[in-house]
Protein backbone atom coordinates (compact mmCIF):
# COMPACT_ATOMS: atom_id res chain seq x y z
CA UNK A 1 0.00 0.00 0.00
CA UNK A 2 1.53 3.38 -1.03
CA UNK A 3 2.17 5.54 2.47
CA UNK A 4 -0.21 7.89 3.82
CA UNK A 5 -3.13 8.09 1.11
CA UNK A 6 -5.37 11.05 2.19
CA UNK A 7 -8.59 9.19 2.93
CA UNK A 8 -10.98 9.70 6.12
CA UNK A 9 -9.56 7.89 9.37
CA UNK A 10 -12.68 5.79 9.58
CA UNK A 11 -12.03 4.76 5.74
CA UNK A 12 -8.59 3.80 6.06
CA UNK A 13 -8.83 0.59 7.43
CA UNK A 14 -11.19 -0.72 5.50
CA UNK A 15 -9.28 0.41 2.47
CA UNK A 16 -6.25 -1.51 3.90
CA UNK A 17 -8.11 -4.54 3.85
CA UNK A 18 -9.32 -4.28 0.95
CA UNK A 19 -5.54 -3.51 -1.14
CA UNK A 20 -3.67 -6.62 1.43
CA UNK A 21 -6.47 -8.86 0.17
CA UNK A 22 -5.69 -7.83 -2.80
CA UNK A 23 -1.87 -7.75 -3.17
CA UNK A 24 -2.13 -11.51 -1.21
CA UNK A 25 -4.51 -13.12 -3.66
CA UNK A 26 -2.72 -11.36 -7.14
CA UNK A 27 0.87 -11.23 -5.75
CA UNK A 28 3.10 -9.64 -8.77
CA UNK A 29 0.14 -9.42 -10.91
CA UNK A 30 -1.40 -6.23 -9.07
CA UNK A 31 -0.91 -3.10 -10.80
CA UNK A 32 -3.11 -0.60 -9.23
CA UNK A 33 -5.76 0.25 -6.47
CA UNK A 34 -6.93 3.49 -7.20
CA UNK A 35 -10.09 4.85 -5.06
CA UNK A 36 -12.51 7.12 -7.07
CA UNK A 37 -15.92 8.10 -6.25
CA UNK A 38 -17.42 10.51 -3.71
CA UNK A 39 -13.82 9.48 -1.72
CA UNK A 40 -11.61 11.05 -4.40
CA UNK A 41 -13.96 13.84 -5.53
CA UNK A 42 -15.26 14.89 -2.10
CA UNK A 43 -18.87 14.54 0.01
CA UNK A 44 -17.94 11.36 1.56
CA UNK A 45 -20.32 10.60 4.62
CA UNK A 46 -19.63 6.83 6.11
CA UNK A 47 -23.50 7.14 6.48
CA UNK A 48 -24.56 7.22 2.98
CA UNK A 49 -21.33 6.28 0.72
CA UNK A 50 -19.91 3.76 -0.63
CA UNK A 51 -15.95 3.26 -1.34
CA UNK A 52 -15.36 2.62 -5.15
CA UNK A 53 -11.99 1.46 -5.98
CA UNK A 54 -10.29 0.46 -9.50
CA UNK A 55 -7.99 -2.45 -9.78
CA UNK A 56 -5.09 -2.72 -12.29
CA UNK A 57 -3.59 -5.87 -12.99
CA UNK A 58 -1.42 -7.40 -15.18
CA UNK A 59 -3.00 -10.41 -16.98
CA UNK A 60 -6.88 -11.46 -16.69
CA UNK A 61 -7.86 -13.41 -14.23
CA UNK A 62 -8.49 -17.36 -14.18
CA UNK A 63 -12.01 -18.24 -13.27
CA UNK A 64 -10.91 -19.73 -10.03
CA UNK A 65 -9.46 -16.33 -8.85
CA UNK A 66 -12.43 -14.53 -10.29
CA UNK A 67 -14.69 -16.76 -7.55
CA UNK A 68 -12.05 -16.81 -4.83
CA UNK A 69 -11.44 -13.12 -5.30
CA UNK A 70 -14.61 -12.28 -5.27
CA UNK A 71 -16.02 -13.98 -2.26
CA UNK A 72 -13.01 -13.21 -0.41
CA UNK A 73 -14.16 -9.09 -1.32
CA UNK A 74 -17.38 -9.19 0.19
CA UNK A 75 -16.27 -11.09 3.04
CA UNK A 76 -14.90 -8.27 4.26
CA UNK A 77 -15.75 -5.80 7.37
CA UNK A 78 -17.04 -3.11 5.18
CA UNK A 79 -20.86 -2.73 6.26
CA UNK A 80 -19.41 0.03 8.42
CA UNK A 81 -19.95 1.67 5.34
CA UNK A 82 -23.51 2.82 4.47
CA UNK A 83 -23.61 1.17 1.09
CA UNK A 84 -20.22 -1.20 1.23
CA UNK A 85 -17.84 -1.60 -1.56
CA UNK A 86 -18.06 -1.28 -5.42
CA UNK A 87 -14.86 -2.58 -7.07
CA UNK A 88 -14.00 -3.33 -10.52
CA UNK A 89 -11.00 -5.45 -11.99
CA UNK A 90 -9.14 -4.44 -15.18
CA UNK A 91 -6.35 -5.53 -16.75
CA UNK A 92 -3.66 -3.50 -18.17
CA UNK A 93 -3.96 -4.66 -21.90
CA UNK A 94 -7.90 -3.38 -21.54
CA UNK A 95 -6.33 -0.10 -20.80
CA UNK A 96 -4.09 0.36 -23.32
CA UNK A 97 -6.36 -0.64 -25.88
CA UNK A 98 -9.14 1.12 -24.49
CA UNK A 99 -12.62 0.65 -26.12
CA UNK A 100 -15.61 2.00 -25.11
CA UNK A 101 -17.46 0.25 -23.03
CA UNK A 102 -14.81 -0.74 -21.61
CA UNK A 103 -13.97 -4.83 -21.03
CA UNK A 104 -13.57 -5.63 -16.80
CA UNK A 105 -11.96 -9.06 -15.35
CA UNK A 106 -14.39 -9.07 -11.79
CA UNK A 107 -16.72 -6.65 -10.47
CA UNK A 108 -17.99 -6.58 -6.66
CA UNK A 109 -20.95 -4.33 -6.09
CA UNK A 110 -23.30 -4.39 -2.79
CA UNK A 111 -25.94 -5.83 -5.23
CA UNK A 112 -24.18 -9.12 -6.02
CA UNK A 113 -23.15 -9.80 -2.54
CA UNK A 114 -25.08 -12.72 -1.77
CA UNK A 115 -24.25 -14.24 -5.58
CA UNK A 116 -21.09 -14.28 -4.28
CA UNK A 117 -21.41 -15.70 -0.87
CA UNK A 118 -24.02 -18.25 -2.49
CA UNK A 119 -21.03 -19.13 -5.43
CA UNK A 120 -24.27 -18.62 -8.10
CA UNK A 121 -22.17 -15.42 -9.91
CA UNK A 122 -21.71 -16.37 -13.30
CA UNK A 123 -18.33 -15.86 -13.51
CA UNK A 124 -17.36 -17.94 -17.32
CA UNK A 125 -16.93 -14.87 -19.26
CA UNK A 126 -16.16 -11.01 -18.46
CA UNK A 127 -18.49 -8.20 -19.32
CA UNK A 128 -18.53 -4.58 -20.18
CA UNK A 129 -19.24 -1.85 -18.47
CA UNK A 130 -20.42 1.65 -19.90
CA UNK A 131 -20.15 3.28 -16.29
CA UNK A 132 -16.00 2.48 -16.63
CA UNK A 133 -15.86 5.44 -18.67
CA UNK A 134 -17.47 7.96 -16.04
CA UNK A 135 -15.40 5.91 -13.03
CA UNK A 136 -12.05 6.14 -14.81
CA UNK A 137 -12.43 9.38 -15.56
CA UNK A 138 -13.09 10.67 -11.84
CA UNK A 139 -9.60 7.81 -11.47
CA UNK A 140 -7.50 10.45 -13.58
CA UNK A 141 -9.11 13.47 -12.80
CA UNK A 142 -8.69 13.27 -8.45
CA UNK A 143 -8.47 9.45 -8.28
CA UNK A 144 -6.65 8.19 -4.81
CA UNK A 145 -3.68 5.19 -5.55
CA UNK A 146 -3.35 3.06 -3.14
CA UNK A 147 -1.56 0.63 -4.48
CA UNK A 148 1.18 0.47 -7.17
CA UNK A 149 2.06 3.62 -9.88
CA UNK A 150 -1.16 5.69 -10.71
CA UNK A 151 -3.73 5.25 -12.99
CA UNK A 152 -2.29 7.99 -15.81
CA UNK A 153 0.59 4.99 -16.37
CA UNK A 154 -1.48 2.99 -17.88
CA UNK A 155 -3.94 5.03 -19.18
CA UNK A 156 -3.66 8.78 -20.43
CA UNK A 157 -7.46 9.71 -20.48
CA UNK A 158 -10.85 8.90 -21.32
CA UNK A 159 -12.74 10.64 -24.49
CA UNK A 160 -15.00 13.02 -23.25
CA UNK A 161 -17.45 11.61 -25.34
CA UNK A 162 -17.41 8.25 -23.67
CA UNK A 163 -17.83 9.94 -20.30
CA UNK A 164 -20.74 11.96 -21.05
CA UNK A 165 -22.57 8.92 -22.61
CA UNK A 166 -21.89 7.36 -19.26
CA UNK A 167 -23.27 9.62 -17.40
CA UNK A 168 -26.10 10.61 -19.36
CA UNK A 169 -27.30 7.16 -19.26
CA UNK A 170 -27.16 7.23 -15.55
CA UNK A 171 -29.03 10.26 -15.34
CA UNK A 172 -32.13 8.98 -17.08
CA UNK A 173 -31.79 6.47 -14.66
CA UNK A 174 -31.69 8.78 -11.77
CA UNK A 175 -34.46 10.96 -13.51
CA UNK A 176 -36.92 7.45 -13.95
CA UNK A 177 -36.65 6.92 -9.99
CA UNK A 178 -36.60 10.10 -7.99
CA UNK A 179 -39.13 8.99 -6.29
CA UNK A 180 -37.59 6.58 -4.58
CA UNK A 181 -34.17 8.14 -4.47
CA UNK A 182 -34.88 11.58 -4.60
CA UNK A 183 -31.46 12.58 -2.57
CA UNK A 184 -29.59 11.06 -5.26
CA UNK A 185 -31.83 11.73 -8.16
CA UNK A 186 -31.62 15.83 -7.83
CA UNK A 187 -27.95 15.80 -7.18
CA UNK A 188 -26.76 13.84 -9.53
CA UNK A 189 -28.88 15.19 -12.45
CA UNK A 190 -26.85 18.54 -11.40
CA UNK A 191 -24.10 17.66 -11.85
CA UNK A 192 -24.63 15.92 -14.76
CA UNK A 193 -25.93 18.88 -16.44
CA UNK A 194 -23.25 21.00 -15.19
CA UNK A 195 -20.91 18.15 -17.19
CA UNK A 196 -22.70 18.97 -20.81
CA UNK A 197 -22.67 22.52 -20.19
CA UNK A 198 -19.66 23.94 -18.23
CA UNK A 199 -17.30 20.22 -19.12
CA UNK A 200 -16.60 19.88 -15.77
CA UNK A 201 -16.19 16.61 -13.55
CA UNK A 202 -18.29 17.51 -10.33
CA UNK A 203 -19.48 15.37 -6.96
CA UNK A 204 -22.58 14.87 -5.95
CA UNK A 205 -22.77 18.11 -3.35
CA UNK A 206 -20.62 20.02 -6.21
CA UNK A 207 -23.34 19.25 -8.70
CA UNK A 208 -26.10 20.11 -6.51
CA UNK A 209 -23.70 23.88 -5.62
CA UNK A 210 -23.40 24.09 -9.43
CA UNK A 211 -27.25 23.63 -9.87
CA UNK A 212 -28.40 26.07 -7.06
CA UNK A 213 -25.88 28.78 -9.44
CA UNK A 214 -27.41 27.83 -12.49
CA UNK A 215 -31.14 26.44 -11.86
CA UNK A 216 -32.83 29.62 -9.95
CA UNK A 217 -36.31 28.35 -10.06
CA UNK A 218 -34.87 25.21 -8.57
CA UNK A 219 -32.55 26.39 -6.11
CA UNK A 220 -35.16 25.62 -2.96
CA UNK A 221 -34.94 21.62 -4.34
CA UNK A 222 -31.63 21.13 -4.77
CA UNK A 223 -30.90 23.19 -1.40
CA UNK A 224 -32.87 20.73 0.47
CA UNK A 225 -31.04 17.66 -1.48
CA UNK A 226 -27.55 19.38 -0.75
CA UNK A 227 -28.86 19.43 3.12
CA UNK A 228 -30.15 15.84 3.44
CA UNK A 229 -26.85 14.87 1.49
CA UNK A 230 -24.47 16.98 4.15
CA UNK A 231 -26.67 15.10 7.18
CA UNK A 232 -28.01 18.88 7.91
CA UNK A 233 -31.17 18.25 7.71
CA UNK A 234 -32.47 14.28 8.62
CA UNK A 235 -35.73 13.04 7.64
CA UNK A 236 -36.11 15.57 4.51
CA UNK A 237 -39.68 15.67 3.09
CA UNK A 238 -39.91 15.69 -0.53
CA UNK A 239 -42.63 17.49 -2.63
CA UNK A 240 -43.19 14.62 -5.17
CA UNK A 241 -44.83 17.20 -8.24
CA UNK A 242 -41.60 19.56 -7.94
CA UNK A 243 -39.16 16.53 -8.31
CA UNK A 244 -40.98 14.67 -11.19
CA UNK A 245 -41.00 18.20 -12.91
CA UNK A 246 -37.77 18.82 -11.83
CA UNK A 247 -36.29 15.36 -13.50
CA UNK A 248 -38.45 16.36 -16.60
CA UNK A 249 -37.37 19.59 -16.98
CA UNK A 250 -33.38 18.96 -16.27
CA UNK A 251 -33.39 15.40 -18.37
CA UNK A 252 -34.55 17.59 -21.34
CA UNK A 253 -31.65 20.56 -20.18
CA UNK A 254 -29.46 17.15 -20.45
CA UNK A 255 -30.21 16.06 -23.86
CA UNK A 256 -30.47 19.23 -25.29
CA UNK A 257 -26.63 20.39 -24.34
CA UNK A 258 -25.06 17.22 -25.33
CA UNK A 259 -21.77 17.91 -27.54
CA UNK A 260 -19.30 16.48 -28.46
CA UNK A 261 -16.41 18.45 -26.65
CA UNK A 262 -12.33 17.99 -25.67
CA UNK A 263 -11.91 16.65 -22.21
CA UNK A 264 -11.54 19.72 -19.77
CA UNK A 265 -8.34 21.23 -18.60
Amino acid sequence: MNPQPCLPADVLPIVQDVTGLLSTSLGADLLNVTIHGSLALGGFRVETSDIDALVVVARPLPLDMRAVLGRALVSLPVQSVATGLELSVLTVDALHRYRYPLPFELHVSPAWWDQFRAGTVNLESTGTDPDLAAHLTVALHCGVTVYGAPMTNYLSSVPWEDYIDAIVADAVEAAAGILDDPLYGVLNLCRVLGAVTDRVVLSKRDGGLWGVAHLPNDAPLIRTAIHAYTGEHPGTTWDSIALTGFARDTIARIKGSVVTAPAPR
